[in-house]
């Protein structure tokens, strides 16, 4: 059988009031080239979610609008095959991950990918 290789919409931020909380909130970490922002927030018992994300890519450091979805498609499928190593699938916390992008360069898959998860890892040990 196949490995089940989809990013749901649920995995998304799309709530204009969670991407205030995130830009208002000081917690954030920095791996290069990313600082993440992240929210963590207590549910009631009954409810549970998955963490969600988002990704920022200035357009005064990327001029080019394929280069910014680029990288974003980079970081998606890093995020994608990922995140379930470091948090559950369905919790009582409302996570929320806003990595934004701070090198001048486009980088690698490679580099993405071991940034994202040394970010994840510092993470899990400061929670």
């Amino acid at each position: 059988m196949s490995p089940h290789f989809d990013f749901p919409a649920r995995l998304r931020i799309k709530s204009r009031k969670d991407f205030e909380d995130l830009t208002k909130n000081e917690n954030s970490l920095f791996q290069h080239p990313f600082i993440l922002k992240f929210h963590f927030e207590k549910l009631t018992d009954q409810e549970f979610t998955s963490p969600q994300f988002a990704i920022s890519v200035p357009k005064r450091n990327f001029k080019k609008a394929h280069d910014r979805n680029l990288i974003k498609r980079r970081v998606r499928e890093a995020y994608r095959l990922h995140w379930k190593n470091y948090f559950p699938e369905k919790s009582n916390y409302k996570v929320l991950f806003l990595f934004i992008l701070v090198g001048k360069k486009i980088p690698d898959y490679t580099e993405l990918e071991k940034s994202l998860k040394q970010l994840f890892h510092k993470l899990s040990q400061s929670l």
